[in-house]
């Protein structure tokens, strides 16, 4: 009992909505928990800390046990699913012990890929002050509920680093089975009608 126009416009609003759902995310929560990991790191002094209101609370130097190879923060956040936007890095005296070159991946379930080119970081100040260095993520449509930091190389010349802070910054991403099962009904349906009207 619907005319052709008020099933074009049912249909585009439903199109509308879609779109509008897929585009959304949800503030990543502040309750979230991660478990940090360590992959060719140990602590030399310090915590190796945890995630609080999104932010690493470490006031830690770490080293590589293999100057070699990059050394790993790994940050896993369990179940939930991130779509990383940015990673900013706080350090005590950044010119005698910061990170030098920095690189974030993200795990997809089978391996580990490339979220954000390598980074030079280029701090500013000198031996004392604190300062932080954001690296940013431009590929917002992947999201995954694992990242690490890859410390290439560090000011330190020994491989160690010092970290005062790291702050996580994204968005959670939000399901969207139910949706997608609605959307296929609605179509069902419209589908049904034009065939109906067809005949």
């Amino acid at each position: 009992g619907v005319t052709d126009e008020e099933i074009i416009a049912a249909a585009a609003m439903l199109k509308e909505a879609e779109e509008a759902f897929f585009n959304s995310q949800n503030p990543f929560p502040e309750d979230t928990e991660c478990v940090i990991g360590l992959d060719n790191l140990e602590v030399v002094s310090g915590e190796a800390g945890f995630l609080n209101d999104r932010q690493i609370s470490t006031g830690a130097v770490l080293a590589k046990t293999d100057a070699s190879r990059p050394g790993y923060l790994i940050f896993d956040f369990g179940e939930r699913e991130l779509g990383l936007d940015q990673i900013t890095i706080l350090a005590q005296k950044p010119a005698e012990q910061g990170i030098k070159k920095v690189s974030i991946e993200y795990w997809d379930g089978a391996q580990w890929n490339s979220l954000t080119e390598k980074t030079d970081i280029g701090w500013e100040g000198g031996y004392e002050r604190m300062e932080g260095r954001t690296i940013l993520s431009d590929r917002g449509e992947i999201s995954a509920s694992k990242f690490r930091m890859c410390i290439e190389e560090t000011n330190s010349g020994d491989g160690s680093f010092s970290v005062q802070e790291i702050l996580v910054q994204g968005n959670e991403k939000v399901s969207v089975a139910s949706l997608n099962e609605l959307t296929v009904r609605a179509k069902e349906i419209l589908e049904a009608l034009d065939e109906a009207e067809a005949n």
